[in-house]
């Protein structure tokens, strides 16, 4: 089942879907309806995107579309993702676990190698609630980064939580 499913995601992207207001891009911890489960009192998208500090999508007038992998490396899925975006001449972001860098770091090497871009999804994949301590989430982090500059001699630029939010308060020490 596995297999199709890729299949379908690479065919729906080389059709270059439009987005209405650009390319969705790597860290999406908002999902329209709940932009204060992870913003901060009276802060909220517009703050920390004119900061800098978070990306929801980049303003284009071009047919794209970002294709992200989460979970990974993984021994089955990314060798057959990997196959498939060379057949297409697609590159994507793999958001990588870093446990999982660890047992596959062939894999990982082999998503640079490809020309696809290596970002942080935690070292154990762990969730990021509100009562996370600050000093797990920086270990979560910094070993991930890490094991990714250690394994492929670069640092990665991006972070998506697992899940795909953030909690209020989570990165507050």
């Amino acid at each position: 089942m596995r297999g199709p499913l890729i299949g379908l995601m690479i065919a729906a992207c080389s059709l270059l879907l439009p987005y209405r207001s650009g390319a969705e891009h790597a860290l999406w911890p908002w999902h329209g309806h709940h932009e204060d489960t992870w913003t901060s009192p009276g802060k909220g998208r517009t703050y920390y995107e004119s900061r800098g500090e978070v990306v929801w999508e980049v303003p284009t007038e071009e047919k794209v579309i970002a294709l992200t992998f989460d979970d990974g490396p993984d021994p089955e899925d990314t060798p057959l993702i990997l196959d498939l975006l060379k057949q297409y001449g697609a590159k994507a972001t793999f958001f990588a676990v870093g446990n999982k860098i660890a047992l596959y770091p062939d894999l990982l090497r082999q998503e640079v190698a490809d020309g696809h871009e290596i970002a942080n999804h935690t070292y154990s994949h762990a969730y990021i609630g509100r009562n996370t301590p600050i000093e797990r989430i920086r270990s979560e982090l910094k070993r991930t980064e890490d094991i990714i500059y250690s394994t492929t001699g670069r640092t990665c630029h991006l972070f998506r939580p697992p899940g795909g939010t953030i909690m209020k308060g989570s990165f507050t020490p």
